[in-house]
């Protein structure tokens, strides 16, 4: 079964786009792809467009997301504005936020992670295409339970290493050929 979502995509705009290029080309295990989406265009309006009214325009596109990716960087940390409206916006509206680290960490890598998002509910994966998809099927639901008791909305949560071992090798058994 796939997930037939909208998932919108924060990230650097101005310097990781080739990352962004590279993400949205996953595809699910059954070959669709997903249905990503992402306020870069909005970038080009930042310095002329007074911030209240980005803001207004880049939520209105947020608003439909079933589900938050931030692909995680140095610059993504550092951001003080449009990344940084994006990731506090989700976590206002209680999206469920998958955060993508770069470097293969399969928790919380806090050279690349916001301040904000370290105490903010949120899954925290490494870039692999098979990880994504059972995080884009699982967390929703997850995110939703731990939303019932107030203490879960300040954690940050990981796949336990076993998770990771039977992915990856239902990963590596698909490429025999």
């Amino acid at each position: 079964m796939a997930f037939s979502g909208k998932i919108y995509v924060a990230f650097d705009a101005a310097k990781d786009t080739n990352e962004y290029e590279k993400f949205v080309q996953f595809k699910q295990s059954d070959s669709t792809p997903y249905n990503f989406y992402d306020g870069s265009m909005f970038l080009k309006e930042l310095d002329k467009t007074p911030d209240d009214v980005l803001k207004e325009k880049m939520q209105k596109n947020m608003d439909a997301a079933d589900i938050v990716v931030i692909l995680l960087s140095k610059t993504v940390k550092s951001m003080r504005r449009f990344v940084k409206w994006q990731v506090e916006y989700a976590i206002h509206q209680a999206k469920p936020i998958i955060a993508i680290n770069p470097n293969r960490i399969r928790s919380v890598d806090y050279d690349v992670c916001p301040t904000i998002l370290k105490s903010s509910l949120s899954l925290h994966i490494p870039y692999n295409e098979r990880v994504f998809e059972l995080a884009v099927m699982n967390w929703p639901s997850s995110d939703k339970e731990h939303r019932k008791n107030e203490k879960e909305l300040k954690k940050t949560y990981k796949y336990a290493n076993s998770v990771y071992e039977e992915v990856l090798q239902e990963e590596d058994e698909g490429n025999v050929e």
